[in-house]
C-alpha cells in the first residue's frame, strides 16, 4: 500500500494525479462483508435504532468497503478490493451514543465524489440540505456512498460514481473523459475517490435542469464556479454551515490536477 502525505486538517491525501475510468482495476468480494469488533457490535445496533428516531426515513442498505488498495502512482493505476457492509455501521460512527475511540474501531465506507465540469470550463458544487442526515448544510461536490453490485467480480468504480451524480444533478447532459483524480482517507479511518467528469453542456443549461434530478432534495443550492475562485473561496461566503471532508479532499486533488495552489483545509474535523 501507498505511503500517505499528511493534511492534517482534511485527513490524508493517499494517492493523487489523473487515471481514466477504463484504467482502473476494481473487484468486489460479497461473500467478505464487513461486520464490527464483536464487542462492539450490540452497542453499533444500539446506535442505528437510536439514529432511527433522529432519522427515520434513513435506510440500512448494503454500502462498499475498501478492504485494500495498490498502485496510484505514474503509469499504474489504482486498484481497489472492495466488500459490502451496512449503512448502520456508518451512521454509528458518527453516533453520540459511544466513544470517539469506539466509533473510530467500526468499518467505514468508501466515499465516491464526482466534480462535473461544464462545457464552459466551469465546476458545479452543492450546498446539502437539512433533508439528509449526514453533514446538513455543508458544500459538497456530487457523490456518496457506493452500492454493492449483484455479484462479486470485477466492479466499475467510476459509473458507480456516475450513477450517483446523475441521481443527484439530473440526466440532461453526457458525461465524458472521465477520471479518478486520487484518494484520499479521513481523520477516523475511511476512504474518499474523488473523479473529475466533463460535461456536453453548459453551466447554465445543468443549473436549469438540475432540480428535476431525482435526489435533488439532498442539496438545496447549486453554484457555477471557474476553477480557481472554487479553490479560492471560503465555506462561509456562501452560506454553508461548515465546510466538509469530501469538498475539501476534492478541492485538493482538483488544484493538483491543474496545477494552481492548494487551498487551505479548513480547521478542525469535518463532517
Amino acid at each position: 500500500m501507498n505511503a500517505a502525505a499528511a493534511d492534517p486538517d482534511a485527513g490524508r491525501i493517499l494517492c493523487s494525479g489523473w487515471w481514466p475510468a477504463a484504467s482502473l482495476r476494481c473487484s468486489v468480494d460479497l461473500d467478505r462483508p464487513v461486520d464490527p469488533p464483536a464487542d462492539l457490535a450490540g452497542a453499533a445496533e444500539a446506535a442505528w435504532q437510536n439514529h432511527l428516531l433522529r432519522h427515520p426515513a434513513d435506510f440500512d442498505g448494503r454500502i462498499l468497503h475498501l478492504l485494500s488498495w495498490s498502485g496510484g502512482v505514474p503509469g499504474e493505476a489504482p486498484a481497489f478490493r472492495l466488500a459490502p457492509m451496512r449503512f448502520a455501521f456508518q451512521a454509528a460512527r458518527r453516533a453520540p451514543d459511544l466513544q470517539p475511540a469506539d466509533r473510530a474501531r467500526l468499518p467505514g465506507p468508501i466515499g465516491l465524489s464526482v466534480i462535473p465540469r461544464t462545457a464552459d470550463g466551469k465546476l458545479i458544487l452543492a450546498r446539502r440540505s437539512d433533508r439528509v442526515s449526514i453533514a446538513q448544510r455543508s458544500l459538497f461536490f456530487f457523490g456518496g456512498f457506493g452500492e454493492p453490485p449483484a455479484s462479486s467480480g470485477p466492479f466499475d468504480l467510476a459509473a458507480e460514481a456516475l450513477r450517483e451524480l446523475h441521481e443527484e444533478l439530473g440526466t440532461g447532459f453526457i458525461t465524458r473523459d472521465v477520471g479518478l483524480l486520487g484518494l484520499g482517507e479521513r481523520p477516523r479511518g475511511h476512504q474518499h475517490a474523488v473523479f473529475l467528469a466533463d460535461l456536453d453542456a453548459d453551466s447554465d443549461t445543468v443549473l436549469a435542469q438540475a432540480g428535476e434530478a431525482a435526489d435533488a432534495f439532498e442539496w438545496d443550492r447549486l453554484w457555477a464556479f471557474p476553477p480557481a475562485e472554487l479553490l479560492r473561496l471560503q465555506p462561509a461566503e456562501l452560506e454553508a454551515g461548515a465546510s466538509s471532508y469530501a469538498f475539501e479532499a476534492g478541492r485538493i486533488l482538483l488544484a493538483r490536477h491543474l496545477g494552481l495552489p492548494e487551498p487551505v483545509p479548513a480547521p478542525g474535523e469535518l463532517p
